[in-house]
This record gives structure tokens, sequence and C-alpha cells, in this order.
């Protein structure tokens, strides 16, 4: 015959139900809504960049709990570690947590590699972490150091395409990302700022009247470099902008073309002396 053995509940005690009956007494309840303590720790998390780990620690509250209430999955908590969570100062809190930073950059820079045909598979191991999970993990933050992995290999590989081919490519257009040059280098890690994908169609009609923009302006420019045959290197020298810019510039203007041409000037030069 087996026996089963029992474990006697904290709240069954003694000294539980005698602080119970004062509490109720003094109008003090056991349990809190998390509305003011969420918005302090994520004050603590988003205006003095701390981590969660550090912000569990020095309340003396478990990590599972603090990291339920910075998801908003947890409506109430014990008043003990409400009151603890809202002790908690900058100050307090440890300097060697992880620091989180906005995760919609690093989104946005997965995806427009992922527009111009690298596929997780060849990410992932350049990042040193899962590129798919940054696209669809839950929240809006990450830590500092995987932006920073994410914006290194997008600093490579923006303006090369990837192995995935044209199947990668239309995969990621139907699910909306956007290729690198859609986006400036200053507003991509901002989430107010949106894709500049370019005009789909020129304009048609009779130029307006006034000064010519400085946009089409440079694009005459370029137009007339590359029929000179000047090489790539040599357009964005002579014009004074960097190339990255100037790229971004023609993509928008619907002119990827010059920039093909402009770039294989070399070979082209190379194979007309070598016939």
């Amino acid at each position: 015959m087996t026996t089963t053995k029992t474990y006697a509940k904290r709240s069954d005690t003694p000294a539980y139900r005698k602080q119970w009956r004062i509490e109720r007494h003094q109008g003090r309840a056991r349990i809190l809504p998390t509305d003011e303590v969420r918005a302090h720790v994520l004050n603590l998390m988003h205006n003095h960049m701390l981590s969660l780990e550090g912000i569990a620690e020095a309340a003396g509250v478990g990590h599972m709990t603090v990291s339920r209430l910075h998801r908003g999955l947890l409506k109430t908590m014990r008043r003990s570690n409400a009151e603890a969570l809202l002790a908690v100062r900058p100050e307090d809190v440890r300097p060697n947590g992880e620091v989180l930073v906005p995760n919609i950059g690093g989104r946005r820079r997965i995806q427009a590699l992922l527009a111009i045909g690298w596929r997780h598979q060849d990410l992932t191991p350049l990042l040193g972490l899962p590129s798919a999970n940054v696209i669809f993990q839950d929240g809006q933050w990450f830590t500092k150091r995987k932006h920073d992995a994410i914006k290194r290999v997008y600093d490579q590989l923006w303006d090369k395409p990837g192995p995935g081919g044209v199947r990668c490519t239309s995969r990621a257009a139907k699910a909306g990302y956007v290729p690198p040059l859609a986006w400036d280098d200053e507003t991509i890690d901002d989430p107010k700022a949106q894709p500049n994908l370019g005009l789909s169609k020129p304009k048609r009609g009779r130029p307006t009247k006034g000064p010519v923009p400085a946009t089409d302006a440079q694009l005459e420019d370029v137009e007339f470099l590359v029929e000179q045959a000047y090489k790539w290197d040599a357009i964005t020298e002579r014009l004074g902008v960097e190339p990255e810019s100037l790229e971004r510039l023609l993509y928008r203007k619907g002119r990827n073309d010059l920039v093909t041409r402009a770039k294989n000037m070399d070979h082209r030069r190379r194979y007309a002396r070598a016939s």
C-alpha cells in the first residue's frame, strides 16, 4: 500500500492566517493590479536602459514574474512583489545587465537583406543568432548585442545580392519586405520612419517651371558621366557624394541601370582591350 505525501500550504500556517487577518482589518489588499508596477518597470528599462534581470535582482522578485509583467501577461500580483518592484531605483540596479534597445531597426535590416536574396540559412551563421527569431519575436525590444551584430552584417551585405535568387526575393516581396535602398541609414531605426520606394511611374507632361530639383540635376549628371564612360568610383568622387547615397537616389528614381553600367565599366574596358 502506497502512502501519498501531503505538503502544507504556506497559507495554512498560523503566521500567514494571522498576517492575513491584520492586513484585512487594515484594508490592505494582498493582490494588486499591475498597471502602476509595469509602468515603473518599463520606465526603468526604456529611460534608464536597465535589464529585466537587473531589475528583478534588485527587487528580490523572480525573473519569470518580472518577464511576464514586462510582456503584459501579468494583470495582478502579490502586494509584496509590487511594493518591492516599485521601490527599485535606477541606482539600485547593477550596471552589468545587458542593455535593451528597440528591435525595429534590426528587424528591418534582416527583412531588407531577405529582399535582395539573402536567406535565413545564410544570415544565421554570420549573425551568430537565428535571424528568423528577430523577425517573429514577441515584444519591441532586444539586446544591444543583437542590434550591433545585425547592423555589422547589414553594413557588409546591403549592396550585395544574396544567393537565394528570384525565389527568395519574390517570397520577400510578397511578405512586404523592402530592400536596403528603400531605407536611409539615419532613420531605419526610427519606428515612425517609412521606406522610400521611389516613383512607380515616371511623371509625364511638360516640366514644371522653376529651378530643377537637386535630385533631378544629380540624375542628369550621372547619365552624362555614364555616357562618357566614367567608372562608378569616379562618378561619386566627381559629384562629391557618398556612393551609398547616390545609389539609393538612383534606385528611387528607377535608374538602377546607371549603377550597373558604371560599376561594370572596368569589365567592359578590359574586354574591349582584350578583343
